[in-house]
């Protein structure tokens, strides 16, 4: 960054980085003045939705004009980067100060005052800062104190959660969050309403204030611990310790502290502006004698037996250790929080057996969040990766790249390249020895089970699978025990699973329980899914056997039965992550002014719902929750009754009509022999039309002769591309192949133009193109843009813009061919988090809106710490 220009802004030096991104000092070079150029984070700066939603609150926060307040100037949205433009403020944060001892009462009284001020101004504006902390305080060399980032944790939130952190970082999420979700803060300094999950004001501000104000004092940090569950576990129940403030504190100023530290909110002082008075006061008078305050507030003693009762829903300890005053073992507590998913297309994370960190495979390339921070990196030399697994001791991750099996280490350096790998799909799990067991399916010739022993550099088959399904076999997704002999795998048959125990050293197997997917040993048990249920049920490694019945841990767990793949995953030492089933969703008619005229179909699990030419019928797919598969399905309109097209143990989805009507094209989204199908719309045997080639294909719509289908294609090289399939011959050919991506394309009415998606500008937005020859092209959305639709004339493009807006851009032919276009005119909005897609009627006048529950498009993954305390086995 350093030497670039973002726009008018020329980026000096760096100053420094967090969890919403990194600062440069910049010098505006239109104004002649130096500025801080806060670059956003790719979370925020990659996802249209978070940034639009950023962009919104940053204009709020730009209204806030306070001489304590550090200013925003602006928002810098070029193509390649998007920034903050922030007042630059000399001098170090708060947190330097303290790093170099306690503040001396007459130099901590003013800094406290100024802070108090500029919460005041921000709470008048209805602002909550809401991660309030010694590094987002600066003070200048001449004493003036500046807060920084106001509100900015919310504004990075993605309408969901905010990611986990420990003391120097936006923190954690739990089940009950402040809005929509989430929990924002840091964990030192978030009050115990943002602890336990409930709503936030700006109380929570005042708590903030005072455990910042108690560490000016006394140079440490009033809730501390190794990690975020003790600094949080601090939070919630350690006594306030105003007793360790020095000697010479004023008594009305601990007096003060413990009204800020209350950790009931109606106990706790209601305005920070009583608390400026006070300090004014305290400022002015210092004859009053230093007392020691004689026991803790009154709700730290409630916030005992509320402990010793429940602890609000977050945790169980001990009642005699709670009433005697020792801290409980941190096995004692069972603690819930949820981190954001890094984008729509990152599959579920997979815990390191220490529970420190999560890998998730995107589908390009491997990211790794430590529970610790606030977001997630990219490993580099992981560009193709897939399938991550974990090491024993938690230091190292397998993958799969291409045709190889790597490794990489989480401290850093480049990937080490352990042996090649038949062509198929592989997964692998790590043994206690340091053996690796690889799993390869999807291809007839080598499927089976490889074995890297320790020190080698090829791998050796000790099994083949049977073929006995016509099409690819499912997985059987082995996971090693502890004695790195004996693994545990399912056996799939059909739709009915058994889990089972395997050895590297023999055929022998032994069937252990009835499973729709693979199996995981932690912590004595046996975990796995059973109809959307996670179970636990004992288990003796040595004699391999089960013990007990097995247990209910939760239900909804997302899980694939075909596949045998589950959405959980668990660390030895207690801590499990898994991900929901997705939220069901209502179809909704909406006019062109955004008023509801009607619903189709009942509430279900719906996606890729798409309007037949004549309006008639629609085609979508959905989600059997108890096979965890998708079908297509055709729904008549007039009528409302649905008509099933597809049954298979494959998922089947994004269906479109031919012009005709009659026939439907779609794909499946995971790796099957064939990608793309055409079907009769009536129902019938689907054939191939574009066959597997180890990249996914999305069908976007087909030519208005119906004689082509246009899709897009995804490969490791290219990414999402735009192809042509002729329907006869399958002949195909690329429209649009670049460095980036471009997705969602459809043909106008009159077969000369296409419109698509593509990230070329950055953010998704919506182009136009002259088909099928590409001699021009030009963008049409201005904020974002994806899901075009056309109206059945050809007159009016509709999309969806990013923070809940339907567009219209109107079209006309041009003398040239190249089309005359209309500014885009947004019709309605609807709550971003609830949309998942739409469709339009023939005459432009109807929009049928997928709707799902708030939050529902990208559901956070949760975690639990010390799941064992869910079950009583």
């Amino acid at each position: 960054m350093i030497g670039k220009t973002i726009g008018p802004y020329e980026v000096i030096g760096k100053l420094g980085e967090g969890g919403m991104g990194e600062v440069y000092r910049s010098t505006d070079t239109k104004l002649k003045r130096d500025i801080a150029l806060k670059v956003l984070p790719p979370s925020v700066a990659a996802d249209p939705d978070r940034l639009a939603r950023f962009r919104r609150e940053a204009e709020v926060l730009a209204s806030l004009n306070h001489p304590n307040i550090a200013a925003i100037y602006g928002f810098e949205d070029s193509t390649s980067v998007k920034a903050l433009v922030m007042e630059l403020v000399e001098g170090p944060t708060l947190a330097d100060r303290i790093g170099r001892g306690p503040i001396p009462l007459d130099e901590a009284v003013p800094i406290a005052r100024q802070i108090a001020q500029a919460l005041e101004a921000a709470h008048e504006r209805g602002i909550i800062h809401r991660d309030l902390k010694p590094a987002n305080v600066k003070v200048r060399p001449d004493g003036t104190v500046k807060v920084l980032d106001f509100g900015l944790a919310k504004a990075s939130a993605p309408g969901g959660p905010t990611p986990p952190g420990t003391s120097d970082s936006p923190t954690i999420t739990t089940p009950a969050m402040t809005e929509a979700g989430v929990i924002l803060g840091t964990a030192s300094y978030m009050s115990p309403e943002q602890a336990r999950g409930k709503p936030v004001d700006k109380r929570a501000d005042i708590w903030a204030f005072g455990v910042v104000l108690s560490e000016m004092l006394t140079g440490r940090r009033l809730f501390a611990g190794d990690s975020t569950l003790d600094v949080l576990t601090a939070v919630l129940r350690q006594p306030v310790d105003v007793a360790g403030l020095p000697a010479d504190t004023p008594a009305r100023l601990r007096r003060l502290l413990r009204r800020c530290l209350e950790r009931d909110p109606k106990e706790r002082l209601h305005d920070i502006a009583d608390v400026r008075l006070e300090l004014d006061d305290l400022a002015g008078s210092s004859d009053e004698s230093a007392v020691t305050p004689a026991e803790p507030p009154r709700s730290n003693r409630m916030a005992m037996v509320g402990w010793a009762v429940g602890l609000a829903g977050i945790g169980v300890v001990s009642v005699a250790a709670l009433l005697s005053g020792r801290a409980p073992a941190a096995t004692a507590v069972e603690y819930r929080f949820t981190v954001p998913q890094p984008g729509t297309g990152a599959n579920p994370p997979v815990i390191s057996p220490d529970g420190r960190h999560l890998v998730y495979d995107t589908g390009s390339r491997l990211l790794l969040r430590a529970l610790d921070e606030a977001e997630p990196r990219r490993i580099d030399g992981t560009d193709g990766g897939r399938e991550p697994f974990w090491s024993p001791d938690g230091q190292s991750i397998g993958f799969f790249p291409d045709a190889e099996l790597k490794r990489v280490s989480i401290a850093g350096g480049p990937p080490e390249v352990l042996a090649p790998i038949t062509q198929g799909w592989p997964t692998g799990t790590w043994s206690s020895t340091g053996a690796i067991l690889v799993e390869v399916t999807e291809n007839p010739e080598n499927e089976g089970w490889y074995l890297l022993d320790p020190g080698a550099t090829s791998l050796r088959k000790i099994k083949a699978f049977a073929r006995d399904r016509p099409i690819n076999p499912d997985k059987a997704l082995p996971s090693f025990l502890p004695d790195g002999e004996h693994f545990l795998f399912t056996h799939p048959v059909g739709t009915v699973a058994t889990l089972q125990v395997g050895s590297i050293r023999s055929d022998e197997t032994r069937a252990l329980v009835p499973a729709d997917t693979r199996g995981t040993y932690a912590a004595g048990h046996v975990l796995y899914v059973r109809d959307g249920t996670l179970f636990a049920q004992r288990f003796d490694p040595a004699s391999l056997t089960l013990a007990g019945d097995p247990v209910a841990v939760l239900d909804d767990i997302d899980y694939f039965s075909p596949t045998g793949e589950a959405h959980f995953s668990v660390s030895r030492d207690g801590t499990l992550v898994y991900r929901h089933t997705e939220a069901g969703s209502d179809l909704r008619w909406f006019d062109r002014e955004g008023r509801e005229t009607g619903r189709l179909l009942d509430r279900g699990i719906y996606h890729d719902t798409r309007l037949s030419d004549d309006g008639t019928r629609l085609a979508l797919s959905i989600r059997d929750p108890r096979r965890s598969t998708r079908d297509i399905w055709t729904v008549d309109v007039e009528r409302n009754v649905p008509t099933r097209v597809t049954s298979s143990p494959r998922t089947e989805m994004r269906p479109v009509y031919s012009p005709d009507g009659r026939r439907l094209v779609f794909s499946t989204d995971w790796e099957g022999p064939p990608n793309l199908y055409i079907a009769d719309a009536s129902g019938g045997q689907p054939r191939v039309l574009v066959p597997f080639d180890r990249t996914q294909q999305f069908p976007g719509g087909w030519t208005p002769d119906g004689a082509s289908v246009v899709y897009s294609k995804r490969t490791e090289t290219f990414g999402l591309d735009i192809w042509v399939v002729d329907v006869l011959t399958g002949n195909r050919r690329p429209v649009l192949e670049t460095v980036f991506n471009e997705w969602q394309p459809t043909v106008s009415p009159n077969g000369r133009w296409l419109a698509y998606a593509s990230n070329a500008s950055g953010p998704s937005e919506i182009y136009l193109r002259d088909f099928p020859d590409g001699g021009w092209e030009d963008r049409i959305s201005v904020g974002g843009g994806s899901m075009p639709n056309w109206r059945r004339d050809g007159r009016e493009l509709f999309y969806y813009e990013p923070g809940g807006a339907v567009v219209s851009v109107a079209i006309e032919a041009g003398s040239t061919g190249r089309p005359r276009v209309s500014r885009p005119t947004p019709l309605f909005t609807v709550d971003d988090s609830r949309f998942r897609s739409f469709t339009v009627a023939p005459d432009g006048q109807r929009f049928l809106l997928n709707l799902t529950d708030a939050g529902g498009l990208v559901p956070p993954d949760s975690v639990i710490v010390n799941w064992t305390r869910l079950i009583r086995d």
